[in-house]
């Protein structure tokens, strides 16, 4: 290898760095950021013979002690479906990172890649506006901005909303990551770089490899994984061209985040042809091993395209999600303040609903989900960012102390979402006990309310996914008691394992 090469694969390993330890501060409580927390802080960075080795060569035998990947305890926004999601053991995410980063560097300027400019990685087409996980700059500038899912899912939000006024088809692509085989991805980069005449790069066989050795069967879908978007956005070349093709013919706007598609409608173009468009759009994706959602295609007419995106306009305001600064649109911030408004008296209102549904039905996820639409919803699929931004920014410190404490009396809210709602619960406990300085004694309600569930699970009770989600949540919130965690072997020794040899 050259000197040049050295130096390039050198800058490359340190923006991969730079990319993943940004990524990691900006959603520390959950639980793939907090292993990449603390990795990063046992460790100083430093461009080592040994660091580079294990990042920049081939992947051998020794890395695959390291290949540990976990299937992590999370739900879907309907509270009810598990995440197909894997927790990385912290120096993979990074190998990951770096081989996918190595990779992108040597054939961008081969492919069609740069709408954006010189240096930053644009799978945009002259009809198709493309956006991924994060955004990739080979120049390292505003890495805080563009390592974060949730600025370039914004921007998406943005520019769809430009197609207001117009008939817009809406497309999903059905189990996404879960039809990108590790097979089927191999042979679509083989294809892409042998496309361009290029010498197969080996990061192509070390990824390959790496998900082998991790007896990973498709693309793995991580929490703000910038390697896995970019891979499958590669995967995505081949439809992107036919889909650019086919937006020349009919006239078309394209934008699209991950798999998820909004297509404007130009206004002379008739329903056959928009059925036919819709024909094209799914032969291409078979084509590609992928299959269109039919339940979530859907037409909107001019009116009801106006209401689905007129909560996105003018995204320009900023808050703060656990001391990270991120952008806030102002239907997020104007829902929050209606629910904190009179001393949080809406909030108190959606707590207690959820309380009496689950004392009179358990964990009835349809009507909790209803609940969670009428007191959070705005516009489409925006709930679990507003009730994400409530929950892990400051506002609700606004109340009073002695609302906070009426908080504490509707637990039962920890059955329904325990990912979100353990962690609220106990930073509204821990926020009572700074005012009061633990006087006359310290609120442990939420570790009471947890202790009485685990006096069930003595019985041989069940245990399920949403059991697990409360014990790991409290016990990576709190560390109070390892015992805390007993249970969760009932339903993964490996996520117990992943939690004490990168959490505890």
């Amino acid at each position: 290898m050259s000197s040049q090469s050295i130096i390039e694969n050198t800058k490359i390993l340190r923006l991969a760095y730079d990319y993943t330890k940004n990524l990691s501060f900006s959603q520390p409580y959950k639980i793939q950021f907090m292993a990449l927390n603390k990795y990063f802080k046992k460790r100083h960075f430093h461009l080592s013979r040994h660091y580079r080795s294990y990042m920049l060569t081939k992947f051998r035998t020794n890395q695959r002690k390291d290949c540990f990947l976990v299937k992590n305890f999370a739900f879907k926004n309907d509270f009810m479906t598990p995440r197909q999601s894997v927790l990385f053991p912290p120096k993979l995410y990074i190998y990951y990172t770096v081989q996918v980063f190595l990779l992108i560097y040597k054939i961008k300027s081969y492919c069609t890649l740069e709408k954006s400019g010189p240096h930053i990685l644009d799978f945009s087409t002259d009809h198709v506006k493309i956006f991924y996980t994060g955004l990739l700059d080979f120049t390292g500038r505003n890495i805080k901005t563009k390592s974060r899912y949730n600025n370039s899912y914004l921007e998406f939000q943005k520019y769809r909303a430009k197609f207001a006024g117009n008939r817009v088809l809406k497309i999903d692509i059905q189990n996404f990551f879960g039809n990108i085989t590790v097979d089927r991805l191999f042979q679509s980069l083989r294809k892409l770089v042998d496309s361009m005449h290029l010498s197969i790069p080996p990061e192509i066989d070390n990824i390959i490899s790496f998900f082998k050795a991790s007896e990973y069967s498709t693309l793995p879908q991580s929490q703000g994984s910038l390697a896995s978007a970019i891979l499958s956005q590669l995967f995505l070349i081949k439809f992107t061209n036919e889909l650019e093709k086919i937006s020349s013919v009919y006239n078309l706007e394209v934008v699209r985040y991950v798999d998820d598609m909004y297509i404007k409608i130009p206004r002379k173009l008739k329903n056959k042809d928009i059925n036919e468009v819709i024909n094209l759009i799914s032969s291409e994706l078979w084509k590609n091993g992928l299959n269109l959602n039919s339940k979530k295609t859907n037409l909107y007419s001019i009116k009801k395209y106006k209401e689905e995106v007129n909560f996105s306009r003018n995204i320009n305001s900023s808050s703060n999600i656990s001391g990270v600064p991120f952008l806030e649109p102002p239907y997020i911030k104007n829902r929050i303040d209606e629910l904190l408004d009179n001393n949080g008296d809406k909030l108190i209102h959606f707590l207690y609903e959820a309380k009496c549904i689950y004392e009179k039905k358990g964990t009835d996820i349809k009507k909790y989900h209803k609940l969670v639409n009428t007191y959070f919803s705005v516009g489409n699929d925006n709930a679990n960012k507003v009730q994400n931004a409530l929950i892990f920014g400051d506002k609700w410190k606004i109340l009073s102390i002695n609302k906070k404490r009426e908080i504490l009396n509707y637990l039962e809210i920890i059955m329904f979402d325990p990912e979100k709602y353990v962690v609220f619960l106990l930073k509204i406990e821990k926020n009572i006990n700074i005012l009061t300085n633990g006087h006359p004694k310290p609120t442990t309600i939420v570790s009471n309310y947890i202790q009485s569930l685990h006096a069930s699970f003595k019985s041989n009770k069940p245990y399920s996914v949403r059991d697990g989600l409360i014990d790991s949540n409290y016990y990576i919130q709190s560390q109070k008691s390892e015992t805390s965690l007993e249970y969760i072997p009932r339903l993964s020794g490996d996520f117990y394992r992943y939690i004490f040899q990168f959490i505890v």
